[in-house]
């Protein structure tokens, strides 16, 4: 955590490399102490305690991270960075080089409703828009060459619902949901909800829907957190203040905008709430407040 602090202070020019080791300085994150300790213990319990690393050796290269942005701030309330800094050198929640995978399909969603996409057979896209998930399916409508790609275990599900398609986190279905919207439009709206536009990988190709691009925990956090705030974004904050000598270093301000419309934030959010009420994300039930997500796609 404290080199994610460090980051967050010379990318955003708050202060130099330099004067952050000449010391002297007071900062104050963000992180709230009873949200830091419940995430941590949330990890332990939920992913490093169910590892087998005697039977099963790859479980000893699994590698966690995670982040907890408040949606109506922006704020970082919690961050899970990994096991040890000696075992796991670099931070798990601000690291950017491992695929987003599957966490990026409500963004496909998000922004078909936001530009009134249709099927190709004219349907305007809806939880309840009917789509063939087929295993291996090519997409149909994309100049660009052919792509069929295989859902997870080759399982075909036939005409399925948009809903139970994000349930089930079924490719076949959204790369062609991503043709339907225009990938060029997916990316946008991608970097629009707070998804670097230098990602490596975020392509205007159908296999944007698949989440092959990069990006870190963090920055995936903020793009959902804009979402359960009705699609207004408040680029995110780890600090919250900073004084030497009595005087405060100024912060960059908070910079909002509304980076989808509600409808498109708030229909993508309730096929959300399927998901962990029916689909792929049963496991965060039962957490005492309403609770959304997709299949997880990050390491």
């Amino acid at each position: 955590i404290k080199d994610a602090v460090e980051d967050y202070i010379i990318n955003n020019k708050i202060l130099t490399k330099d004067q952050l080791e000449a010391g002297g300085y007071r900062i104050t994150t963000t992180l709230q102490k009873s949200k830091q300790d419940a995430f941590v213990k949330a990890v332990n319990d939920q992913v490093m305690k169910k590892l087998d690393k005697k039977d099963n050796k790859v479980d000893n290269y699994v590698r966690a991270g995670g982040a907890s942005v408040d949606p109506k701030t922006g704020k970082v309330v919690a961050m899970y960075g990994g096991i040890d800094y000696v075992k796991q050198y670099t931070n798990g929640a601000t690291r950017g080089d491992f695929q987003v995978g599957s966490s990026f399909k409500p963004i496909v969603f998000a922004s078909a409703v936001q530009n009134h996409s249709e099927t190709q057979d004219g349907q305007v896209i809806t939880p309840n828009t009917y789509y063939d998930g087929t295993n291996k399916r090519p997409v149909q409508g994309w100049a660009g060459g052919s792509y069929a790609p295989a859902n997870e275990d080759d399982v075909s599900y036939g005409n399925i619902t948009v809903r139970t398609a994000t349930d089930k986190s079924v490719n076949a279905v959204y790369a062609q949901m991503a043709v339907d919207v225009g990938p060029s439009k997916v990316k946008q709206t991608a970097i629009d909800l707070g998804i670097p536009a230098d990602t490596p990988d975020l392509t205007a190709t159908p296999s944007i829907a698949l989440g092959v691009n990069t990006a870190s925990v963090l920055d995936m956090a903020e793009a959902y957190a804009t979402l359960a705030n009705h699609g207004e974004r408040h680029t995110y904050t780890i600090i919250a203040s900073i004084t030497r000598n009595g005087e405060k270093v100024e912060l960059p301000k908070d910079r909002t905008t509304q980076a989808v419309s509600r409808e498109a934030a708030d229909t993508t959010t309730s096929i959300l709430q399927s998901v962990v009420e029916n689909g792929t994300a049963t496991a965060a039930q039962g957490a005492g407040r309403p609770a959304a997500g997709p299949r997880g796609g990050q390491p």
